[in-house]
């Protein structure tokens, strides 16, 4: 009897691909454009600018002994020093290589937003909610900074996730110990996001599944119990104060929205494109309150999840970076807005909110209208002005982290308020003095009096010959006017002292 041969046919790529669009539709193919279209927009031109101060503390810290890295209480964001720390040893810690880092994860995070939004409403939503993160400011300028922010939205969002699968569909709970182990090991406030979980789930109580989530909850806490104690001995810190946010609770409230939409990079007095923006998008967010009653199933959740993420409006991480998860049910919300408006008025919409967005991220990429210029502080181009200003009987005094990274000479002498009276010692025999300050930042702060005195020192013996300005504060005047308070003309001070004879 004759063996029936069969012939192995080759795989063909294109039959792979023709099986995956079958399968998935178009929804995968549109998935993968705007994922990689986010992450595009978090790469482009992220080397180009100087470290500013809290990236370059991260920096410092990661790039020293993994002890250091994991310990570190500056920012108590340990899982990613940790992470840091590895990709410094992998590549090294210049401006593109560590933000590098951070925009990966930005760009990502977007991908469990999806599937997120796709279990609390639909397909539609979800991919509207995926474009939206894909091309917002707000999320795009933070995911560009070697800091925190994208590891933290990309583990909140895994988090949420894998919670609402269990309180769906009973499962996911490993994976969704694991991702809020660390999500706190990732910052102070995610503690705000797990509480918001504890509220949601005595809501919907649900007898069988509370006793695994109780289990669930003494994993999390045994996995984090190693620095617990250091978080609740520094939480107090979190409540003293409220940091770069205006004074009113309605203004807080305001400037949070006008961050979500239109981020830092677009001016709040620039009347012609905030106005009717503001305008557009409080219709939009208001259709879709008014959408969100006709989907119980995640109505209860926004409200919840939201509302507890303002609570970090009460602490000293009260900016809006720090209200993440608050900006997750923003576009949620403002996606329900969309949803059910008729295909002109709906592609009206989109049309308008990708403009005033790409209007937002031009500003980003060539440095205008910045709303918090610190993110665009001339560092290195300061560092070198001053090396080519000195000599070898110059002494350069400076206190600003971002400054003392980029000028590396012998001649630099960190000033420390606490020390200042050893500053004065070094200076004593000095020619010529060099004085480069922020006016707006500590310790060379208006109010501090060590800093009066030791401008006084000088000034009775030295003779001021120069006084040097680097980025100027845009509207400077306006802000003056309105928030009562004294912002300078230039961010950054170069004073100019040389030896009375």
């Amino acid at each position: 009897m004759k063996k029936q041969i069969t012939a192995k046919v080759p795989i063909c790529p294109d039959s792979i691909c023709i099986g995956i669009y079958r399968k998935y539709g178009r929804i995968f193919i549109l998935t993968l454009f705007i994922v990689g279209l986010a992450l595009w927009l978090r790469l482009y031109k992220i080397g180009l600018h100087s470290y500013r101060s809290e990236e370059i503390i991260r920096v410092v810290i990661a790039s020293e002994d993994l002890k250091a890295s994991i310990t570190s209480d500056v920012f108590r964001s340990y899982f990613f020093q940790l992470l840091l720390h590895l990709w410094i040893r992998i590549f090294s810690n210049s401006e593109f290589a560590t933000r590098v880092l951070s925009a990966l994860f930005g760009a990502f995070a977007i991908i469990p937003l999806y599937f997120l939004v796709k279990l609390l409403a639909d397909k539609k939503t979800a991919i509207l909610v995926l474009y939206l993160s894909a091309i917002s400011p707000f999320y795009i300028l933070f995911s560009r900074l070697a800091e925190d922010i994208g590891l933290w939205l990309f583990l909140i969002a895994l988090s949420l996730l894998f919670f609402l699968v269990y309180c769906k569909e009973n499962k996911g709970l490993i994976a969704y110990v694991i991702s809020t182990i660390l999500m706190l090991y990732s910052g102070p406030l995610g503690f705000l996001i797990l509480g918001a979980e504890w509220i949601f789930l005595l809501r919907w109580y649900r007898q069988g599944r509370f006793k695994k989530w109780l289990i669930a909850q003494s994993f999390i806490l045994f996995g984090y119990s190693a620095w617990l104690v250091r978080f609740c001995s520094g939480f107090s810190a979190e409540s003293a104060g409220i940091d770069r946010m205006p004074t009113s609770f309605f203004n807080k409230i305001a400037y949070l929205f006008f961050t979500f939409s239109l981020g830092e990079t677009v001016s709040p007095w620039n009347w012609k494109i905030v106005c009717p923006f503001a305008i557009i998008i409080m219709a939009l967010l208001s259709r879709g309150i008014l959408n969100l009653r006709l989907k119980q199933k995640c109505v209860s959740f926004i409200y919840t999840f939201f509302l507890i993420s303002l609570a970090s409006l009460f602490t000293s991480r009260g900016s809006p970076e720090y209200c993440i998860c608050a900006s997750i049910m923003f576009y949620i919300v403002l996606a329900l807005g969309l949803e059910k408006l008729k295909m002109p008025l709906f592609l009206s919409g989109i049309g308008i909110i990708t403009l005033f967005n790409s209007y937002s991220l031009y500003n980003l990429y060539t440095d205008k209208e910045y709303n918090i210029q610190s993110f665009t502080d001339k560092w290195r181009e300061v560092a070198d002005f001053v090396y080519k200003l000195s000599d070898k009987k110059t002494r350069v005094i400076a206190s600003h982290p971002s400054f003392i990274w980029y000028y590396n000479a012998e001649n630099l002498l960190i000033f420390d308020c606490e020390k200042y009276w050893d500053t004065l010692k070094e200076i004593d025999g000095a020619k010529k003095i060099i004085l480069v300050k922020t006016p707006l930042s500590c310790p060379f702060y208006p109010k501090d009096k060590r800093l009066y005195r030791f401008e006084n020192w000088i000034e009775k013996r030295f003779a001021l010959t120069q006084t040097i300005g680097f980025c100027e504060n845009e509207n400077y005047r306006i802000k003056r006017r309105l928030l009562k308070r004294a912002f300078p003309q230039f961010r950054i001070q170069i004073l100019v002292y040389e030896l009375n004879i």
